[in-house]
């Protein structure tokens, strides 16, 4: 174990890289203002002649470009190199022209049994942060509601109006010997009081229709509808009855 510590010193100071122990972590990464820990990848030359990059096995030939690529998505990425026992110092150096050649900057070599540590450092945690309470909650807000007004009085239908409603008895009933009969009917008056149409409720004969109509037609004081505000309004009387006799 001696011997190859200090074989690893000794190829260290050739090749001018640092030969790594197994490191603590620092209290925050260097180049990290984020408290991110720093990329590395891993190149482990096993005694077998394979070459693993990050635990894949990969091709000795394709080593560069996979270094390249690491660099292009980091350029301070930290290439550890380590070596089994037994592996030639030349596929070490190697190795570390390589990396040199795909440009990276920073170069460690360490023990197999160490690399990972050297590559993988345990990350960084920040220290923990006091959080402050929650303020209480607002006390609860009782919402009072106000009673809708009261209802406003219904508005009035049009009236007949004071004077007497009188109605000839038609001519062209002395025929039929008919003495008396009612007509039952209302009546639309606008808002100034004048009358606008007749509506019939009852089948009376069309003789005693024709003379409510007249007769509603040369009345006048026809007292017009009101809404609920007392406005004149166009409206209907309550259903009349008209009354004909001899």
């Amino acid at each position: 174990m001696a011997r190859s510590a200090i074989a690893s010193l000794l190829l260290a100071s050739l090749l001018g890289v640092t030969a790594c122990e197994p490191e603590r972590p620092p209290a925050a990464p260097p180049g990290r203002a984020d408290g991110t820990p720093e990329h590395a990848v891993l190149v482990l030359l096993a005694k077998s002649g394979a070459i693993l990059f990050d635990g894949q096995d990969i091709p000795e030939a394709t080593v560069e470009e996979r270094i390249r690529r690491a660099l292009a998505t980091e350029p301070e990425t930290r290439v550890v190199v380590a070596a089994e026992k037994g592996v030639p110092y030349a596929r070490v150096t190697q190795t570390f022209d390589a990396a040199r050649k795909a440009g990276a900057r920073r170069l460690a070599l360490a023990q197999p049994a160490e690399a990972e540590a050297v590559a993988r450092p345990p990350p960084w945690r920040a220290p923990p942060v006091a959080v402050k309470p929650p303020p209480p909650p607002p006390p609860p807000v009782t919402l009072v509601s106000t009673p809708p007004p009261p209802p406003r009085p219904p508005g009035t239908p049009a009236e007949v109006g004071p004077d007497k409603w009188e109605c000839l008895f038609p001519p062209d009933i002395d025929r039929s010997r008919i003495e008396a009969t009612t007509v039952t009917l209302k009546v639309l008056v606008d808002a100034s009081g004048n009358f606008v149409e007749l509506q019939l409720l009852d089948n009376a004969p069309p003789a005693f229709v024709d003379a409510a109509k007249t007769c509603a037609l040369r009345r006048r004081g026809w007292v017009p509808a009101k809404d609920p505000s007392g406005k004149a309004i166009q409206g209907w009387t309550e259903p009349v009855k008209v009354h004909f006799a001899r």
